[in-house]
């Protein structure tokens, strides 16, 4: 089992944005013991679970697993839409309705994306961009049976009406 100062997590959460963590790799140095200068091992790791406490939410335990050159590890990359300020559905007063928030990827561990970008600027009302649609490095591997499911569509707002609901 290995030990870190509670600063070290802290500092490693501040530099990163919560949803990107789990999809970001960080060095990490295993030495001979606290306060040692004696570097036993080295090499990249990947945040895999980050348990905190549900009342104070500080850290309790984070698990990480070892990047082996050449290893593939199963990822959950946070989907990030872009586009929007120019999406002529959403010019028209639709929603943008996320569907998924994140996909799952076998990824190279030396080519991990810190995220996926979804372009949702020409989509219009009714519109979707579906799992196939996803444009994404050809070392990445889709760990989806059905690569027709959505991730995102635009919605139309349903229309106020100040007529009361009849019973």
């Amino acid at each position: 089992m290995l030990t870190t100062e509670s600063k070290q997590i802290q500092s490693l959460l501040k530099d990163v944005r919560p949803e990107f963590f789990c999809s970001t790799t960080f060095k990490l140095h295993v030495r001979a013991g606290s306060g040692s200068s004696v570097i036993l091992n080295s090499g990249n790791v990947l945040p895999i679970k980050l348990h905190r406490d549900p009342d104070t939410g500080k850290v309790l335990n984070l698990v990480f697993a070892w990047e082996d050159e050449g290893s593939h590890l199963e990822v959950d990359v946070p989907v990030v839409f872009k586009g929007e300020d120019s999406c002529p559905g959403l010019q028209k007063g639709g929603q943008l309705k996320s569907i998924r928030t994140s996909l799952k990827y076998l990824c190279p561990a030396e080519s991990i994306p810190q995220k996926i970008e979804v372009d949702v600027s020409n989509l219009d009302i009714g519109d979707k961009i579906l799992l196939k649609d996803i444009q994404v490095d050809s070392t990445l591997k889709l760990l989806s049976r059905n690569d027709t499911k959505p991730i995102c569509k635009i919605v139309a707002l349903e229309a106020e009406t100040s007529e009361p609901l009849q019973a």
